[in-house]
């Protein structure tokens, strides 16, 4: 039994680990067994993806995977134990937000059309955030992989190329939750029905945006080596046209997904409608963000900011 109220998440911190709110109907519970399927598939897509994205990133820049695999690629500023031990911490981490996200957040009531409807096709791979956390759990798990198994050293190369990519998302994930779906009406909404019923929903779900872009900073900064960033990461110009590749990517899945469903995943959406001006305004504005973000991300790596600050 939980306890009903806004204090729930200071009642039960065991909310945090495992959901614990089961007066879900027949048909409730038969849509949240196909959203967990969906997750129980997605997830080793997402590593085969995430390989297969940074195995094509090393063969465009023309380097070779088999190359920089000893301790000129390992060797930091910190001794190997604290990059090896940061680099485990962050994966733990990592993977402990994904769990969060798929078993720890409440699954949507049939009351809640929206959110309903929209997780039927793929489950909650709809969403932005989950693709962001499977990716930053599996570039964690495989780079600490890298570092501490002989027999992983292949990953070293595909994940130093994936690093800032990762990193922009991250940044943009935290950033871009506390701007629009934080402060968003349905969403706030949500927060409030299911804080009447004893699940603390916006604490989980801060929990779940926030470490995104510490686990970012922590990658570019203390994990991996700042001169093997330098040579393997892509120019500039080639990470906005990766993520330019994304956002097509991801927009089409959403509208792929409001096709069969109905709905939009995020609130905000509603808004633009089937405005084929306000959509192209609005990719548009994304990708600048998200832009921005890997400069920053990029920025940190070429002007070695952890320098001023030890």
């Amino acid at each position: 039994m939980v306890q009903k109220g806004k204090n729930a998440a200071l009642s039960d911190w065991t909310q945090f680990f495992v959901l614990k709110y089961d007066k879900y109907n027949e048909a409730e519970k038969k849509r949240h067994a196909r959203i967990a399927f969906a997750d129980y598939i997605g997830v080793p897509v997402w590593v085969a993806l995430y390989i297969w994205a940074a195995t094509r990133v090393v063969s465009f820049e023309g380097f070779d995977a088999t190359e920089l695999t000893g301790t000129e690629i390992s060797a930091s500023r910190f001794d190997e134990s604290v990059v090896i031990f940061a680099a485990l911490t962050s994966a733990v981490i990592a993977v402990f937000m994904l769990y969060q996200h798929a078993r720890v957040l409440p699954y949507p009531l049939a009351k809640s059309v929206e959110m309903f409807e929209v997780m039927r096709p793929i489950g909650r791979w709809i969403f932005l955030t989950r693709q962001t956390l499977a990716t930053q759990a599996v570039h964690a798990t495989l780079t600490w992989m890298s570092l501490r198994f002989p027999s992983m050293y292949w990953l070293r190369v595909p994940s130093y190329c994936m690093s800032v990519l990762v990193a922009g998302l991250g940044i943009f994930v935290t950033i871009q939750y506390f701007v629009l779906v934080a402060p968003d009406a349905h969403f706030k909404e949500d927060n409030r029905m299911w804080a009447s019923r004893g699940v603390p929903h916006r604490a989980i779900a801060h929990m779940v945006h926030i470490p995104a872009a510490f686990l970012a900073f922590a990658d570019i900064l203390v994990v991996k080596n700042r001169a093997a960033l330098l040579l393997l990461t892509p120019t500039l110009l080639e990470l906005f046209g990766f993520y330019f590749a994304y956002v097509c990517f991801y927009l089409s899945i959403v509208h792929v997904v409001h096709k069969i469903s109905g709905h939009w995943p995020y609130g905000f959406m509603i808004k633009l409608g089937s405005s084929v001006k306000r959509w192209v305004l609005f990719s548009v504005k994304q990708f600048v963000i998200l832009s921005l973000f890997v400069f920053i991300a990029n920025y940190c790596v070429t002007n070695d900011v952890l320098s001023f600050v030890l």
